[in-house]
């Protein structure tokens, strides 16, 4: 009953100060008796009031007493229902709410007719806050744009097409155009001048592109064919923004390494990892670079770094394994290129490491096999028959590592460590029973000299054919410039002892020997050969 007796108030004071807020109210709530006599009055009296209904419902016209007697029924007040203006929001101290479609909250009445509303009744009716009650039309229905014709949208994008197609017209027919097309003609004309200029750029950019990938080309076809010192030229003459690149300079490593320049691979496959850090491509050739060099921890460093990067490639293995067969761990080396073989079958570089641990181990048959599964994968991968050859020339068949030294030539001409190899196997046959040999095993020494003069092992076995050959000056002279170069080596002063002593000069002789045994106090002066075999891998027996 307070609730009804507030509504009731609330709408009284609202309808007359004309608000869209409800007013609290400011008199007390009747009693129930009192409510119940109110009520009465006021259904009496809206008998006799005109109303007139409204859109989709009955609205009363201007009847203050029927809506009191209504709300104290407990019947939702008007007021309640209807959502106030964004500037009453405000004024109350909270957002405004989202406008709300009209919904009807009164029910016609089957037992009340709808006589028609007197003009003296509608003007003593006071103002209605809510607009359901006081509106008497129905509201017009949002206007909506039509949207723009398809055909006149065609229409502008086949004149906008049509501009851009326009070509210049002739002298001729320019005479004949309206006025005012001067201006659009220079657009056109500097658009066709830009249009034709670009073309010619790209143009130019295709055949530079073009020149570049024929240089790219050519130099990587002269180092599959090993033909190395044409590709360093080759590769030199690229343009600055493809010569540091992580690719090429793996390709200048790998030139560099083939011609036994470990140092200066080593500087250019730094640099490809400056590049590219996360590069696995080449980095088996520059393990071996490092192998050569003896240097344990950049080596190291490399296997880890390489092994994060790609668990699964075969080249990251490649690089732990030949870390460990530089600690001389050949058979953890073993696990290590097992795994990259089988993570790639195809892979001939991990088939010839695999073998070359097994020569170390002296394992040769698992070796041989190792090296004939890296032909079958490539047969131009000359360092697997350097590999067979290094087997037969230990097991003293110089006859067969001859013609396997023989094929690794033919495929890599330039490598002075193959050529060396070869002169060992001729000279050793030479020593048996034919001498030309040792002269065609001269003239290989003598041309794997020249393509790398400061390589002690050329020099050594230079010195010792020149001595079989008898020619002992010559052999001196070689040995004085090894001397230098390898100034620990006992075998070099060894050699120097025993040429001495042929030419009858016994007190240098002694000399050089006492020397030699100072390096080496057990004894085993003399044994360069089988100490670097005991080495053996497919990089040079030596570091150059």
């Amino acid at each position: 009953n307070n609730n009804n007796s507030s509504s009731t108030n609330s709408m009284t004071e609202g309808s007359s100060s004309g608000r869209g807020t409800p007013v609290t109210p400011a008199t007390p709530a009747l009693p129930h008796s009192q409510q119940q006599q109110h009520f009465a009055a006021t259904l009496s009296q809206a008998a006799d009031s005109p109303y007139t209904p409204g859109p989709g419902m009955y609205s009363l016209a201007g009847n203050a007493t029927a809506v009191s007697a209504v709300s104290s029924l407990g019947t939702p007040s008007p007021s309640k229902f209807v959502t106030p203006s964004p500037a009453d929001s405000r004024a109350a101290g909270r957002a405004p709410r989202k406008q709300q479609p009209a919904r009807a909250h009164f029910q016609e009445s089957p037992s009340v007719s709808a006589p028609a509303a007197s003009a003296s009744a509608s003007a003593a009716a006071p103002a209605r806050r809510s607009s359901r009650l006081s509106t008497t039309a129905a509201r017009p229905a949002t206007a909506t744009m039509p949207a723009p014709p398809r055909k006149e949208k065609d229409a502008v994008q086949r004149r906008e097409k049509e501009k851009r197609k326009t070509k210049l017209l002739p002298a001729t027919v320019q005479q004949h155009r309206p006025a005012g097309s001067d201006l659009l003609d220079s657009k056109r004309s500097k658009h066709t001048v830009r249009q034709d200029v670009g073309g010619a750029l790209s143009m130019d950019n295709q055949a530079a592109a073009l020149d570049m990938l024929q240089m790219l080309g050519q130099a990587y076809s002269a180092l599959a064919r090993y033909r190395c010192r044409q590709a360093l030229d080759l590769f030199s003459a690229l343009p600055l923004s493809q010569l540091h690149t992580g690719w090429t300079q793996c390709m200048i490593g790998r030139a560099h390494f083939e011609l036994t320049d470990y140092k200066t691979a080593d500087h250019a496959f730094r640099m490809a990892r400056r590049l590219q850090p996360h590069r696995l491509e080449g980095m088996e050739v520059y393990s071996t670079a490092l192998w050569h060099l003896r240097q344990e921890t950049p080596l190291a460093y490399l296997a880890h770094e390489a092994v994060a990067a790609d668990r699964l490639a075969p080249e990251a293995w490649c690089v732990v394994g030949n870390c460990f067969s530089l600690q001389k761990e050949h058979d953890a080396a073993v696990k290590f290129f097992e795994r990259a073989v089988q993570l790639d079958p195809s892979f001939a570089y991990a088939h010839t490491f695999l073998g070359h641990e097994y020569v170390a181990n002296e394992d040769f048959a698992k070796a041989l096999a190792c090296f004939r599964k890296a032909l079958h994968c490539d047969n131009r991968h000359y360092n697997a028959w350097y590999g067979l050859g290094t087997i037969y020339f230990r097991q003293e068949k110089y006859d067969l590592a001859e013609y396997h030294f023989a094929k690794a030539c033919a495929i890599n001409p330039d490598s002075p460590v193959l050529l060396c190899y070869l002169g060992m196997a001729m000279h050793a046959q030479g020593k048996k029973s034919m001498q030309h040999k040792s002269e065609e095993a001269l003239k290989a020494l003598h041309r794997a000299a020249d393509l790398s003069p400061h390589n002690p092992l050329v020099k050594f076995n230079k010195a010792v054919v020149l001595c079989a050959l008898q020619r002992y000056q010559p052999a001196l002279q070689e040995l004085e410039e090894l001397k230098v170069l390898a100034p620990r080596e006992s075998s070099v002063f060894f050699l120097m002892g025993k040429i001495y002593k042929k030419l009858g000069k016994n007190e240098t002789s002694m000399l050089y020997f006492s020397w030699a045994m100072d390096l080496d106090p057990k004894g085993s002066a003399n044994t360069l050969l089988r100490d670097q075999h005991d080495d053996d891998d497919e990089r040079s027996p030596l570091p150059a």
